[in-house]
């Protein structure tokens, strides 16, 4: 779930409510969503996050606590220091509740919010209520819950032309008080290096930019025509750098293929790169390079998944399908089903296939290229393809997000909001929508990627960042509070064997003196893995 922000392009495929101290993608747009939502602190202080909601249970006393205290804070609270407080918080309230409740009253938060520098981030009071509860959510269930103005997700999927935006071409975050760049987008701005994945923005355009300026410093970086220029001082590797960009149209194709020579063995390869899932095109033009395959002579495949932030689960599964074994029957026989992956249901033992009526559609070796931006549907389809021993993987260790939320108009259930007037419970039944955390995704055999990311055959560092290295933060080293799996079985890769080999015999005198400065060391490690089968 990420939205497409006009001359921004940031990804709405799991939105991340705006917790202080941890990374936050998604950005404002020049249209304020909660502005009709309803939702003010009036409601909030009168009606949702009251003393009687706060002191229902441990967890929503632990989400009340850490959401009047991170937005009082003077700066965002480090991400250690946050887990203390969190801890401390759930002692209190199994010490006693009343004095639990006490404390918390002692913050007397609602008149110093009105002061704030939380409350001066944002456009609106809608906004900065909305944003208030999801921090209260994200602490007293998990980080992936969330509610969101109901014509906000329209507007995401409301469809269009997603492929051409007008922008920067950068993927944004923040983690603890920098702003830096996730990943990049554009392949013009990508390909001339001026900015990298890791970059610390400290200056847009003379604006001095940290994590509390997070939505100022986006609209910054959208003010300004098409092809106008744009003025960055970034922080890489303990030295400022002045850099210039152009706005300009950005063209972010959810896939984009090519046939490679390999300059191994000169055989051809289709290199494959999937940047998200949220296109039902993939599958489409993804069967275009299968029927290549014998008038081209493709002898392998390279799919890139990198930097794929996932997004619509059923496109990823229809993808997988098509690299994985057909049971015996498949197609002949309607009870015959390919099963893809297992659902494990939150706090249960309970587990729901997932199957698949696509066939396979090659059975040529594959290699699957990952790093840590890979994640939710994409680390999906590698852990599948990596069990089934259908692909070898190469890059870095992926973010690790396996969680799945289910979705509708807020409710009953939805925490606090059984106590709310019956005219407001319909006005919000209208305007905002739910999302909660309701299950994991596992492989077959019970493994699941959530918090250790899907690992690789065989790790390869980007060569930027081997350069200039940022340790760029995990689903684990993310959240104060990640989802965590009960039941998780880690099997071997069954091509384990093969990749001992192809280490020992085509990587083990890898040529430690690059010729070319940016070079894209995965994919080449991935051509001499393939030209070694």
């Amino acid at each position: 779930m990420w939205k497409w922000c006009k001359h921004v392009v940031v990804f709405f495929l799991f939105y991340l409510s705006l917790s202080l101290g941890s990374i936050n993608l998604h950005a404002v747009e020049a249209k304020d969503f909660w502005a009709n939502s309803g939702l003010s602190l009036k409601v909030l202080e009168n009606y949702i996050l009251t003393n009687k909601t706060c002191s229902e249970s441990k967890d929503n006393y632990v989400g009340c606590y850490m959401a009047f205290t991170l937005s009082l804070a003077d700066s965002p609270t480090p991400r250690e220091e946050a887990i203390r407080e969190r801890a401390a918080s759930a002692a209190r309230y199994e010490a006693s509740k009343e004095n639990a409740i006490s404390e918390l009253n002692k913050l007397n938060f609602w008149h110093k919010l009105k002061s704030s520098r939380f409350k001066a981030t944002f456009p609106s009071e809608e906004s900065l209520a909305g944003e208030l509860y999801n921090i209260f959510l994200q602490n007293a269930l998990d980080p992936h819950t969330f509610i969101i103005p109901t014509e906000e997700l329209k507007d995401n999927n409301s469809g269009g032309n997603n492929d051409v935006e007008e922008g920067v071409g950068v993927l944004l975050a923040k983690k603890e008080n920098d702003v830096f760049i996730l990943s990049i987008y554009d392949d013009e701005l990508k390909a001339k290096k001026t900015l990298l994945p890791g970059d610390v923005i400290k200056e847009i355009d003379g604006h001095k930019v940290n994590a509390a300026l997070y939505r100022q410093s986006s609209e910054w970086l959208q003010d300004g025509p098409l092809n106008s220029e744009v003025s960055l001082k970034v922080e890489r590797a303990k030295k400022i750098l002045d850099v210039k960009v152009q706005r300009t149209t950005v063209h972010d194709y959810a896939i984009s293929t090519k046939i490679l020579t390999n300059p191994e063995d000169n055989k051809k390869v289709a290199y494959i790169n999937i940047r998200h899932f949220r296109d039902v095109d993939v599958f489409f033009k993804l069967k275009e390079v299968f029927l290549l395959e014998k008038k081209e002579g493709i002898g392998s495949y390279v799919v890139d998944l990198r930097d794929n932030r996932g997004g619509d689960m059923s496109y990823a599964v229809n993808v997988a399908s098509t690299f994985m074994k057909d049971p015996e029957n498949f197609g002949d026989d309607e009870k015959v089903k390919k099963q893809i992956y297992l659902v494990g249901l939150l706090k249960t033992d309970l587990y729901i296939g997932n199957y698949s009526s696509v066939p396979q559609k090659t059975k040529l070796p594959v290699v699957l290229l990952v790093n840590e931006n890979t994640a939710s549907a994409a680390e999906m389809m590698a852990s599948v393809l990596r069990e089934e021993g259908r692909a070898i993987i190469v890059g870095q260790r992926s973010f690790g997000k396996a969680s799945k939320e289910v979705g509708g108009a807020v409710n009953f259930f939805t925490p606090g909001f059984d106590s709310l007037p019956k005219d407001i419970k319909e006005k919000f039944n209208d305007t905002l929508y739910y999302f909660k955390t309701a299950s994991l995704f596992y492989t077959k055999g019970r493994f699941t990627h959530q918090l250790t990311g899907v690992p690789v055959d065989i790790e390869v560092q980007e060569h930027h960042l081997e350069k200039f290295p940022l340790k760029i933060p995990r689903e684990k080293e993310l959240y104060i509070n990640p989802v965590v799996s009960t039941h998780n079985i880690h099997t071997a890769s069954p091509l384990s064997g093969e990749v001992a080999r192809i280490k020992k015999q085509c990587l083990s005198n890898e040529d430690k003196n690059q010729s070319i400065e940016w070079e894209d060391k995965p994919l080449k490690t991935a051509l001499k893995v393939l030209s070694c089968l």
